[in-house]
C-alpha cells in the first residue's frame, strides 16, 4: 500500500513535513530527506512522491519544520522503563513499537541528544535532522 499517497496531506494539511518511506522499512524513499527537517516539501514535491512510489511508509520529521521533537524510548526493562516514566511529562500523542515508545511534544530549540546505559542508547531526543516513521506505517 502506498501509505504516504493515502495518509501524507492529513499531516501536511496540519503543517507537519512528512515524507515518504521505503516499504516495510524506517528508511527514507528519497535522498536528502533531512532537508525536511527544516522546510517544509512543496506541493510539487509531495505529488510527485505520492505518484513515484506504488509502495511507501510514511516520516514525520523532526524539528523547525513540523515543530515537534520525539522523546524515544527503546527499552523493555520494566524497572527502566518505569523509571522514565515517573521522571518524564506525559505527551498527548505516543506511539507504542516492540521495544519501548515515542512521544511528541513541541519543538522548542532543542537539540538531538542520546542517553545509553551498557552500549545500548535507552532514550533519545529527536529533534532537527531526524525522524520517526509513522503509523499507519508497517515495518519488520
Amino acid at each position: 500500500m502506498n501509505i504516504y499517497k493515502h495518509h501524507a496531506h492529513k499531516f501536511l494539511d496540519n503543517g507537519y513535513s512528512v515524507i515518504p518511506d521505503k516499504p516495510n522499512q524506517k528508511i527514507p524513499a528519497i535522498k536528502e530527506w533531512n532537508k525536511y527537517c527544516n522546510q517544509m516539501p512543496s506541493k510539487e514535491e509531495t505529488e510527485k512522491w505520492a505518484e513515484t512510489f506504488s509502495e511507501s511508509n510514511m516520516s514525520v520529521c523532526l524539528g523547525e519544520s513540523s515543530g515537534i521533537i520525539a522523546l524515544d524510548l527503546d527499552c523493555t526493562d520494566p524497572e527502566v522503563i518505569k523509571i522514565f516514566e515517573d521522571i518524564l511529562p506525559p505527551s498527548i500523542v505516543e506511539k507504542v513499537g516492540t521495544k519501548g515508545w515515542t512521544r511528541f511534544f513541541r519543538y522548542r530549540g532543542q537539540r538531538s541528544e542520546a542517553i545509553s546505559y551498557n552500549g545500548d542508547v535507552v532514550i533519545e531526543l529527536l529533534s532537527t535532522g531526524k525522524k520517526t516513521t509513522i503509523p499507519p506505517s508497517k515495518y519488520k
